[in-house]
């Protein structure tokens, strides 16, 4: 039941984490990001609102700057060393990864966390060609064998999500 509330707080576009991959990068500054995403600056502004929403990056002195969480700093360095990912964990594929870290049925996946079957079914065949995920049966895992650094992100991110209220200003006094 609680995946019901985290899901709706880890959908990233592909141009969300694309901008993220450039700053892992070390590309900083929007006029740069926009030139490399073939984007706006307008849509970049947004794309960087959302993120900042999101507790993944800023802009701060006309720089973007990643927040500096533990999930954050995994996923920049993920998407540094593999850009590839990005298309597997666009949309619902962090709500999905992050909830097959323990072995789960589609049924249990579709239930769970409100994705469609063929969405189920679309993410877990690309997931396969990368090798992210064992199938057991008719049960589904993340492969943290292949990629523990991912699955050490997904773990992180869900504690954060689990500890964290982002409705709440950071430093409140509740």
């Amino acid at each position: 039941i609680y995946y019901l509330h985290f899901i709706r707080l880890m959908r990233f576009s592909k141009a969300e984490l694309r901008l993220l991959e450039r700053v892992s990068r070390g590309v900083g500054d929007v006029t740069s990001i926009a030139k490399a995403l073939k984007k706006d600056l307008s849509q970049v502004y947004r794309l960087l609102q959302n993120l900042d929403k999101k507790g993944f990056a800023r802009l701060e002195d006309g720089k973007v700057k990643p927040f500096s969480h533990l999930h954050v700093q995994l996923l920049l360095q993920e998407l540094n060393r593999r850009p590839s990912f990005i298309d597997s964990l666009s949309g619902c594929g962090l709500t999905l990864f992050t909830y097959i870290l323990e072995p789960r049925t589609v049924q249990e996946i579709m239930e769970a966390t409100g994705i469609k079957k063929s969405m189920v079914f679309y993410k877990l065949k690309k997931a396969q060609r990368h090798n992210f995920i064992r199938k057991f049966e008719d049960k589904h895992q993340f492969n943290s064998r292949v990629w523990p650094r991912m699955e050490e992100f997904l773990i992180e991110l869900q504690k954060y999500e689990q500890t964290v209220d982002s409705r709440i200003p950071a430093g409140s006094i509740i």
